[in-house]
């Protein structure tokens, strides 16, 4: 088994007091045929689906699902002659559509694998982490860059490209393997493998599931951490 890292926050109580209530209306929609009010809901819970979310690609999906159900809730009101649904329900699309350029740059609210950072950017990666707003999760201090696969590269430089990520809780030190995109070979699950490996070899740490803090403010220590056996 795999010895991971869990570090960041849970979601927040009002999270599941939205779920609940959203539900609940779900629910009500549903045994009342209200296909229009099912969609408008499906959207929302959609939309929370982002945060409950246990990797980067399905937090997107979910805020992809969100929209495209508020569209089909706007289209659904608009048959029916309902001008308050149709009108609310287009709101929701155009706050979805005009928030889309935030939520692609912004740190991340769900939990995702330090494997998902491979193969971005050191600058992307650390963004993700929360380093740019200051909710990287755990203390984290600033990451450490090794070369991996072994060059002879400047790794402080913020545009290459990161091949491996571990973690060292006790520490609070993350470390980025990190090579230049032009000495890669196409990316396998094998090259990833050996990379991660070779990584851990030589500065230890493990893999982690990560999920940025809620907002700088909240002060969280190293103890936060847990290591769990997956």
């Amino acid at each position: 088994m795999t010895t991971r890292i869990v570090m960041g926050p849970r979601v927040s109580r009002w999270w599941y007091f939205y779920v609940v209530l959203f539900g609940l209306n779900g629910v009500s929609a549903y045994l009342d045929g209200n296909g229009m009010r099912f969609a408008f809901v499906a959207g929302a819970l959609a939309a929370a689906g982002t945060q409950a979310a246990r990797s980067l690609r399905l937090s997107w999906i979910s805020w992809l699902l969100a929209g495209g159900a508020m569209a089909v809730a706007a289209a659904l009101a608009y048959q029916q002659g309902s001008w308050f649904w149709t009108a609310l329900a287009l709101v929701m699309v155009a706050v979805v559509v005009l928030l889309t350029p935030k939520v692609r740059r912004d740190v991340p609210a769900c939990r995702f694998r330090t494997e998902e950072l491979v193969e971005r950017t050191v600058a992307e990666a650390a963004r993700l982490v929360g380093f740019d707003a200051g909710r990287q999760p755990g203390g984290l201090l600033r990451p450490v860059c090794v070369p991996i696969p072994p060059a002879d590269i400047d790794p402080n430089d913020p545009s290459l490209i990161v091949t491996a990520v571990t973690i060292e809780p006790t520490d609070r030190v993350i470390t980025f393997g990190v090579a230049s995109r032009d000495s890669l070979p196409g990316p396998t699950k094998r090259c990833c493998a050996e990379w991660q490996q070779a990584l851990a070899d030589r500065v230890g740490g493990f893999p982690a599931d990560l999920r940025p803090l809620h907002s700088p403010a909240t002060a969280e220590s190293a103890s936060t951490a847990q290591e769990g056996r997956y």
